[in-house]
């Protein structure tokens, strides 16, 4: 298969305040698909998308809002355009102990014909603790429930997590 793709993109970052700041993008995009296998295909697609994200970080506190639509290419040589929704909450319990929590919507639509059908809805949420043991070393846990549904299919995939990590993380560079 062959994609020829031109665009533009727009994006604006702005830093409110020291602990406030957002993005926003602005994409429009014109995508000619030429496919012989499976099935041949010959599209021009016109897409478009636009995201806005913001991040505030307090002393022990931080938020993270991103939500919009963007532009994905499918591994079935089609084009999907992408609607999601993701808030993310950390907070540091104590100097050693902090916590995770996240919410993720996704929304997959097929914008060629080699893939239609294949539109899909993706849900997860993720609740996780860290301990730091060590400057380097630390223990994490948590549980994550993540749901899928394909248009396609009549039945819903869901899956839950529950998992624990020993790891290690280096200092990072030092001054």
């Amino acid at each position: 298969s062959q994609a020829t793709g031109t665009g533009a993109t727009l994006d604006f970052d702005t830093k409110w305040t020291p602990a406030f700041s957002t993005k926003a993008s602005l994409v429009d995009q014109r995508t000619s698909i030429h496919d012989v296998l499976p099935t041949p295909l010959n599209a021009e697609v016109n897409a478009w998308g636009a995201t806005v994200a913001a991040t505030y970080i307090a002393q022990v506190d931080q938020f993270r809002l991103n939500a919009g639509r963007s532009i994905s290419p499918s591994g079935g040589g089609g084009m999907y355009d992408v609607d999601t929704l993701q808030f993310q909450y950390d907070r540091k319990l104590s100097a050693r102990l902090s916590f995770m929590g996240a919410l993720l919507g996704l929304r997959a639509n097929a914008l060629t014909a080699n893939i239609a059908g294949n539109d899909h809805k993706y849900a997860e949420t993720i609740v996780e603790m860290k301990w730091m043991m060590s400057p380097t070393w630390y223990v994490q846990g948590g549980y994550q429930y993540a749901w899928q549904k394909y248009q396609s299919n009549l039945t819903s995939a869901v899956n839950n997590r529950i998992y624990i990590e020993f790891g290690y993380k280096g200092l990072g560079q030092q001054r």
